[in-house]
């Protein structure tokens, strides 16, 4: 077992923050604030903040750093489109990148073989629950719940949401984490916790993007994730 994998082994809701930048200051500040990992991006713009990422040898130095001084594990969106190299894989593995993370359509193959380096697919509302149940059985470790369009970024969760989240998490047999595609607030973290879900992601709909704000938001969803945890009725 990998230890993107153990993560959801050890802890019964997971708080991932995506950040909007590649920096240490802002890793720092989610990891400050309680986040139990976070996620850069290189190679791709990022469709909810607008942001443009370079390829990973742009980043190198900065990443190293940030995974030598975290302590938590850090997870990689390696681009867009299924250019990603098997150097680059194995650059990626090599930095101590513990997850990758990316739509199912944009990931190669290769990746499935990386036993070290978790994995996590994002679904959209494309799949049918059929293939997430399919493709929750192949060799990864998490399914993000990418299955809001673009033109509900932004927009409050609705009950219609948690029903569409609920389905996605019977049919999948790993993991299912929950990008803040939505504006996401401390105060739905009961339901998604009741609808079967096991982990938020917090990005630049939620956290703005200053380090900041990623504190602040990050301190805010662990503080609510926590309480949730500890109440009867989640026991």
């Amino acid at each position: 077992m990998n230890q993107f994998s153990r993560i959801f082994q050890e802890r019964p809701f997971v708080l991932m923050v995506s950040l909007v930048e590649n920096t240490i200051e802002s890793a720092r500040a989610a990891r400050g604030a309680g986040a139990d990992c976070v996620k850069v991006h290189t190679s791709v713009t990022h469709a909810a903040s607008g942001r443009s990422f370079g390829p990973l040898d742009d980043y190198r130095d900065v990443f190293s750093a940030m995974i030598d001084t975290l302590k938590i594990p850090v997870g990689i969106v390696p681009g867009a489109g299924l250019a990603m190299t098997t150097d680059e894989t194995r650059a990626m593995k090599e930095l101590g990148f513990l997850f990758i993370d990316g739509f199912a359509s944009n990931l190669p193959t290769d990746i499935l073989r990386l036993e070290s380096v978790g994995k996590m697919c994002a679904v959209t509302q494309l799949h049918s629950m059929e293939a997430i149940t399919e493709l929750s059985s192949l060799s990864i470790d998490a399914v993000e719940a990418d299955i809001v369009q673009h033109d509900g970024y932004g927009q409050r969760l609705s009950v219609d949401d948690l029903v569409a989240l609920r389905l996605v998490a019977k049919a999948s047999r790993k993991p299912v984490v929950v990008p803040s595609q939505r504006l996401l607030v401390p105060g739905d973290i009961p339901a998604l916790i009741e609808c079967g879900v096991k982990g938020v992601m917090i990005g630049v709909v939620v956290t703005g993007y200053t380090t900041e704000g990623i504190r602040d938001a990050t301190m805010q969803f662990r503080r609510a994730i926590d309480q949730a945890l500890a109440a009867p009725e989640a026991r």
